[in-house]
């Protein structure tokens, strides 16, 4: 039941979605698009793994990062041409490469319920290079998509510079007594609220074209996850 509450498909008004996007967005040029299209290459690839972090558990696959580290010159050209390239120009995508496996990590010494337990899919490594390699393409235009006033997660800015924002906004409003609204929210597991319909009309609404958003798509709607309690996995979660 906590699964299925949790983590259920979010229905959205698809008329309002579009009326909240018609907000004039920082959209990304029409050549960009053949930036983030083209067919992945080697140093790609290995910069990915390289970024990845080793001793992590891995998939349902069983193949942790480590071996695709330790191996590199034996599978690099299959895992170019066959399984990276397959997955992403093709859309050949296997059931088993989009299956995750949910373990409960407690919070604490002694949890008692779900609640004192975090939720964490496990994907194979060749899921997480792929994402990752797509991030990174993603991650050179961002500036060009996304409010200046957006710091987190943005390269070059940090976090603190925010802070530094607000401070200046409040210290401005008390000099020349102007009246201020500081409003400061945070969203408990934002991203397991957050539609992913919504996130595809939003890429869209920023210039990403049909065909770079099919491929995300096909990350997200055909995986399913399996729960592991006490070694026994659960039915299938889409």
């Amino acid at each position: 039941m906590f699964f299925n509450e949790n983590f259920k498909s979010i229905q959205i008004d698809v008329t309002k979605a579009k009326q909240l996007l018609d907000c004039e967005l920082r959209s990304l040029p029409i050549e960009t698009n053949a930036v983030l299209e083209v067919p992945i290459s080697l140093s790609e690839i290995r910069n990915a793994i390289a970024k990845g972090k080793s001793h992590k558990a891995p998939g349902n696959d069983g193949i942790g990062l480590e071996f695709y580290k330790s191996e590199w010159e034996t599978i690099k050209t299959d895992l170019l041409q066959i399984l990276l390239n397959s997955m992403y120009l093709d859309g050949t995508i296997l059931e088993n490469q989009l299956k995750g496996i949910i373990v409960c990590i407690p919070k604490h010494a002694h949890p008692i319920t779900i609640d004192d337990c975090r939720p964490l899919t496990l994907m194979n490594t060749d899921y997480k290079i792929l994402t990752r390699i797509i991030a990174a393409r993603l991650r050179q235009f961002l500036a060009d998509m996304i409010h200046p006033n957006q710091y987190y997660g943005i390269p070059g800015k940090s976090v603190f510079e925010a802070v530094a924002a607000v401070r200046d906004a409040i210290t401005q409003a008390e000099i020349f007594q102007k009246p201020l609204c500081a409003l400061s929210i945070d969203f408990s597991a934002a991203f397991d609220k957050m539609s992913h319909e919504y996130l595809y009309m939003a890429l869209e609404a920023h210039g990403l074209s049909a065909c770079f958003r099919q491929k995300i798509r096909r990350l997200y709607e055909q995986a399913t996850s399996e729960i592991l309690i006490n070694g026994f996995r659960s039915i299938k979660y889409r």
